[in-house]
């Protein structure tokens, strides 16, 4: 198991509102979110297209090589090559420019899924359980409290199949990001929904009130 440390983890994830005070308090808090410690790879699904936001189309692929075969734009390679500097465990869909990995988070794995485009980089951070169907207002109320005011990324909640998750993007121009843009990307998801799954899961097990539970993570 490595360990990946992610102290440039201020992430500037702050409520606009918040005074120096919580500005510092906030950042205490995620310190104690790391280091997210990465875990070896399950035995986890090939990634499909069901894994992808639903209306979605495929990442564009390269261009074909003599023998038919596809090549990966060149965002693929540079972003595995990040991966590999870090010393990163991942598996790779190079046909279809998806990477996927696992964390231990504090409340249970958190899996990834990223998505590199010629023009995009897309992070989605999935805590271990979807919601259940008769929590899945709640919880929506809980995801809009929880997105309010944050700058880097947000939650999603499918209300058909309970899947929730931590989605950070960002756009790809002429020059590839740095390691430290990508570090922010890739570990926000995780410190995001380690301080927010206690909230979540207080409301649907312990019939907490949505504004409470929101506020107490907040804290």
């Amino acid at each position: 198991m490595t360990t990946r440390s992610i102290e440039k983890g201020d992430f500037h994830v702050l409520n606009t509102t918040f005074s120096v005070a919580k500005w510092f308090q906030l950042i205490w808090t995620l310190r104690q979110f790391l280091p997210i410690r990465q875990a070896a790879l399950r035995e986890i699904p090939r990634i499909t297209l069901a894994m992808l936001p639903q209306g979605r189309p495929v990442p564009k692929r390269g261009p074909v090589g003599r023998c038919g075969s596809t090549q990966p734009p060149l965002e693929v390679d540079q972003f595995s090559a990040y991966l590999d500097r870090g010393e990163i465990k991942y598996e790779q869909d190079s046909e279809n420019s998806f990477f996927r990995m696992m964390f231990d988070g504090k409340h249970g794995d958190i899996r990834v899924l990223i998505v590199v485009e010629d023009s995009l980089i897309q992070v989605f951070s999935h805590p271990a359980n979807k919601i259940p169907e008769n929590s899945r207002r709640s919880i929506a109320e809980a995801v809009c409290r929880a997105n309010y005011g944050l700058k880097v990324g947000s939650f999603e909640l499918d209300m058909e199949d309970g899947e929730l998750r931590y989605q950070t993007s960002i756009p790809l121009g002429d020059d590839f990001p740095d390691d430290d843009v990508l570090d922010h990307i890739l570990y926000v998801g995780g410190a995001m929904v380690d301080r927010y799954v206690p909230a979540f899961l207080s409301i649907i097990y312990g019939n907490e009130d949505v504004k409470l539970a929101i506020e107490a993570a907040e804290m």
